[in-house]
């Protein structure tokens, strides 16, 4: 379990702490950090559930023109996370997330500030991904769904995204070095004024 207090967002109406909780249970081997690890490249049997809540008030206004109606800001997810070495024949991941962004429907304000709509703004949402570790070579390919409902994007009101990808992880002394191709299909509701999109995105990831 984990509680923190924290500086929180920089915004327009007030400077206030935001506080966050946070509890998971391992059934087989433990997991003592805050978030997951993408792969424990088939060094733990590892089954894990967890549970979080975020808030924050006053981060926003809904009529920002005349600072009026302040609205506050919470979030919950719960996720868990599966990995499991299959001696000979590599190992197998699975993870899956749902959550949910609230600011108190500012969205539907006069003049709502800026990122309470958009990406950043109100929604729900999850993923699931799976993954597959080569036996002999840290080669890991891996496949995820994502699904999204935005209260406002691109002007349209309950606007649904969907997301497939397939990539690969390859992992260099340990994982130190990631490098990851990734193809994603983006898929956003048909009354979007924004055209589906596909796109390849390779990237490397160093940890000092």
């Amino acid at each position: 379990y984990r509680v923190d207090a924290m500086n929180g967002n920089d915004s327009e109406v007030d400077s206030n702490l935001r506080y966050s909780a946070r509890v998971h249970v391992s059934l087989l081997d433990p997991e003592k950090g805050y978030g997951y690890k993408g792969t424990y490249m088939g060094q733990k049997k590892v089954l894990t559930f967890g549970a979080a809540y975020q808030m924050e008030s006053d981060v926003a206004y809904a009529n920002s023109n005349l600072e009026q109606d302040a609205v506050d800001y919470s979030a919950w997810t719960v996720d868990g996370f599966f990995e499991y070495p299959i001696e000979g024949m590599g190992a197998v991941t699975l993870s899956a997330a749902y959550v949910d962004y609230d600011l108190d429907d500012a969205y539907q304000g006069a003049s709502p500030s800026a990122g309470v709509t958009g990406v950043t703004g109100e929604k729900n949402g999850g993923y699931v991904k799976a993954g597959y570790m080569l036996p002999n070579m840290p080669l890991q390919f891996f496949g995820r769904s994502e699904s999204w409902s935005f209260a406002n994007l691109y002007g349209v009101t309950d606007h649904e995204v969907e997301l497939l990808g397939l990539g690969l992880n390859y992992y260099v002394r340990g994982q130190n070095l990631k490098v990851t191709v990734e193809y994603t299909n983006c898929d956003y509701d048909s009354n979007a004024t924004v055209e589906d999109s596909d796109t390849v995105v390779a990237q490397v990831q160093v940890i000092f």
